[in-house]
């Protein structure tokens, strides 16, 4: 019996994550692009799947929002702050990358520099 109901679980989550995932897609900023396809998709995917539906009730602490409003929101606010973590974390890399070019650039410095001695202690 457990099989059979796990099985039809299986089947509903193959069809709604694709559903879902076109739902919830987001602009440059982390907006939603479609803010009512992603609380519609959330009210089905919860009338099909309660334990999810209560998981990411849990996860969001919207449990009195029968809008979809609270869910968008946090969408919104999770992308917004994964967007935040990559550009901070692309800053870092692009600081890196400078710095590594300012190291290569006082390594030709103290290279030519080199070669400077040299040359002057071959001539005199």
């Amino acid at each position: 019996m457990f099989e059979f109901i796990f099985g039809l679980i299986q089947i509903g989550n193959s069809i709604g994550e694709p559903i879902k995932a076109g739902a919830e897609l987001f602009d440059e900023n982390g907006n939603l692009l479609d803010r009512q396809k992603a609380k519609n998709s959330a009210i089905i995917g919860g009338l099909f799947s309660p334990s999810k539906a209560l998981k990411l009730r849990q996860e969001s602490g919207c449990w009195y929002d029968l809008t979809g409003n609270c869910y968008a929101d946090w969408l919104e606010s999770n992308e917004k702050q994964r967007l935040k973590e990559v550009r901070a974390f692309d800053e870092l890399e692009r600081l890196r990358q400078e710095k590594i070019k300012l190291y290569m650039n006082y390594a030709y410095v103290f290279l030519a520099f080199i070669i400077l001695l040299i040359i002057i202690s071959y001539v005199l």
